[in-house]
C-alpha cells in the first residue's frame, strides 16, 4: 500500500509539471490572407509549413495588409473562437519582408 501511494504522489507530480509547461515562442514565415468569406473569420497567416494562425493579440500599433509575407514570433492559445479555421495564436512580432 505504502508502494501505490508513492507512486501515485510520483505521477500526479509528473502530470502536473507537464500540464504546467509553458508554450515555446515559435518562428514561422507566411502570407496574410482575408477569410472573411468564412463564418466568423477574418485575417489570417497562412503560414509556409502548411498552417493557419488565427490571431488572438497583436503586437501594439500592427496594421495587417492582406497579402503581405510576413515573418511572425508567436505564442499558440488555446482558446474558443467562432472561425474555428487554425491555430488560435498571441502573435508576439510580426515583420513584413
Amino acid at each position: 500500500m505504502k508502494l501505490f501511494k508513492t507512486i501515485l504522489i510520483a505521477l500526479l507530480l509528473v502530470l502536473t509539471g507537464v500540464q504546467c509547461s509553458k508554450e515555446k515562442l515559435v518562428e514561422a514565415h507566411g502570407t496574410i490572407k482575408d477569410y472573411t468569406g468564412l463564418d466568423g473569420c477574418g485575417l489570417m497567416i497562412d503560414l509556409d509549413s502548411g498552417g493557419r494562425l488565427e490571431m488572438v493579440s497583436l503586437p501594439p500599433n500592427t496594421t495587417l495588409v492582406a497579402g503581405k509575407r510576413v515573418r511572425v514570433e508567436y505564442k499558440p492559445v488555446p482558446s474558443f473562437s467562432i472561425c474555428m479555421a487554425g491555430t488560435t495564436a498571441r502573435i508576439i512580432s510580426l515583420q513584413y519582408l
